[in-house]
Formats: C-alpha cells, sequence, structure tokens
C-alpha cells in the first residue's frame, strides 16, 4: 500500500523516488530493494514507467542487526557503571553505549558513534605509541579472542583517568570484524597501589639506615 501510495505521486512529480521495500525474487525469497521512477518519457506522450532499482537485502540486514546490537548493549550499559563500547572493524567506527563515557570520563558521548580517532587522541602520549602496538598485535593475532590493557585516558577536565580495558574480539576465519569492550576507571585503585610501594620503599630505606 505504502509502494502504491508513492507511486501514484507521478501526478503531480516528474520522478519519485520510492522508499526501500520488499520483493519477492525468482528464488522465492524476500529481498529489498530501493527504487527511483519516472515516466517512460518526460513529457508524458507515452504510458508507462520506467524503474531503476537495486538490491539492498545486505545493508537492511546489516542495519537492523546493529539496530539490535545497540539496543542489547545499552540496557547491558543500565546495569553497570563501566564504558560500553562496540567496534566495527568493516566501517571504522566505534559505538559508545550507556552513560559510561559520560559518567567516568566528562564526554558527551551516550548512545552514539564516537568521532574517528577519538580515543587514540586521548590516550596519555608517553604511553600512546606502545598501547597502539600492543592493540595492533593482539587485533592481528588469530588466537586471540579476548584480552585487555591499562593505560592513562584524558578526561573531559584535562586530567588523565587510570583506566582498566577489558575486550572481546569476534573474528571470522580468523579476522578481526568487530571488538566488544568496557572500560573500568581504576585511578583509585592505582593511588592506593602507588602509596603502598612507597610506603614499602621508605620501610626498606629505614630498615637498611
Amino acid at each position: 500500500q505504502r509502494v502504491t501510495t508513492q507511486l501514484h505521486l507521478f501526478k503531480r512529480k516528474p520522478r519519485v523516488p520510492v522508499s526501500p521495500f520488499r520483493f519477492r525474487n525468482t528464488n522465492n525469497h524476500w529481498i529489498w530493494l530501493e527504487t527511483i521512477a519516472h515516466p517512460l518519457k518526460a513529457d508524458h506522450s507515452m504510458p508507462g514507467i520506467v524503474s531503476n532499482s537495486r538490491d539492498i537485502t545486505l545493508n537492511v540486514n546489516y542495519n537492523q542487526k546493529l539496530k539490535q546490537n545497540f539496543e542489547r548493549y545499552e540496557s547491558l550499559a543500565k546495569a553497570t557503571s563501566d564504558a560500553i563500547w562496540d567496534h566495527d572493524f568493516e566501517i571504522d567506527r566505534t559505538y559508545i553505549a550507556g552513560e559510561g563515557y559520560r559518567n567516568l570520563f566528562g564526554y558527551n558521548l551516550t548512545n552514539q558513534f564516537s568521532e574517528e580517532q577519538f580515543w587514540e587522541s586521548k590516550l596519555h602520549p608517553e604511553e600512546k605509541e606502545i598501547i597502539l602496538e600492543t592493540l595492533n598485535k593482539t587485533i592481528n593475532d588469530p588466537d586471540i579472542k579476548q584480552s585487555e590493557l591499562e593505560y592513562r585516558f584524558l578526561k573531559a577536565d584535562g586530567s588523565y583517568a587510570h583506566v582498566r580495558d577489558r575486550f572481546f574480539i569476534i573474528r571470522e576465519n580468523g579476522k578481526a570484524i568487530r571488538m566488544l569492550g568496557a572500560k573500568q576507571d581504576i585511578t583509585n585503585q592505582k593511588t592506593e597501589e602507588q602509596v603502598k610501594e612507597k610506603l614499602i620503599a621508605e620501610l626498606i630505606q629505614n630498615n637498611k639506615e
């Protein structure tokens, strides 16, 4: 009914883009088509319609699956204080689920894609090279399906948080296609560890004296 209604626009328009619709192919399967239709002749002197269609089934299925995944991540993010993220290697984009990024690091990223190179740009300069090198080795190793990194991450207020980033890698024939992870702010834990190490060092030094 929707497609028929759109085609009736020929009474007012010489060219009609028809929004995606399902069409049964010769294998009796439903596919999605995107179509642009116009009269056989621009002057309407001959009856008939010329339509140019393309199969967008893969795109539609992918977007539907992506939407379902995002809904799951958003539900998961509500149950944790971690910053949940999902990187898709096919489109080279990272989706931020829930309010973890905003609550932990102060960035207004909630249920949306981050800007390109956003994560890399926030790594501490002293650690950036080694973290990126380690991550690339992990991604390119077909035997690794889960791992974690610890690094300093620049917050919106200009300070650095110590982060533990745990992630899973989804592979097809060994090639990484998706990477799902959760970041935790472990700054307090790191501070406590540094205080303990300092106290131990002082005790050792006092004993020597």
